[in-house]
């Protein structure tokens, strides 16, 4: 099983997600945290059973909340690139990815 590595960025929109959910209520953030848990490691455990998503890409959608966990597989890794909100602007993550490669 590879190693699961998420980027600065999605880290920061996963942490963003939590306080807005926490100032909500608690148990909402502690649930967003659960389902990341399971996501994360649904991925490592089956990286190609979930859709393709932008060419290269792969996404896992959470359940209850309107976020996917967008991915890729490396070689060597599996790497999270963003944490992305469903109404937020489609692929705004590709660009910076791109440039990256």
């Amino acid at each position: 099983m590879k190693e699961l590595v998420v980027t600065a960025s999605a880290q920061l929109e996963i942490e963003s997600a939590i306080l807005w959910y926490d100032a909500i209520k608690l148990d909402l953030a502690d649930d967003l945290l659960d389902k990341i848990d399971i996501g994360y490691a649904c991925i490592t455990a089956q990286p190609d059973a979930w859709p393709p998503y932008a060419k290269k890409y792969r996404h896992y959608i959470l359940e209850r909340f309107p976020y996917a966990i967008i991915y890729h597989e490396r070689s060597e890794f599996i790497e999270v690139l963003a944490f992305a909100h469903h109404r937020r602007q489609p692929f705004y993550w590709l660009s910076s990815e791109e440039n990256a490669d």
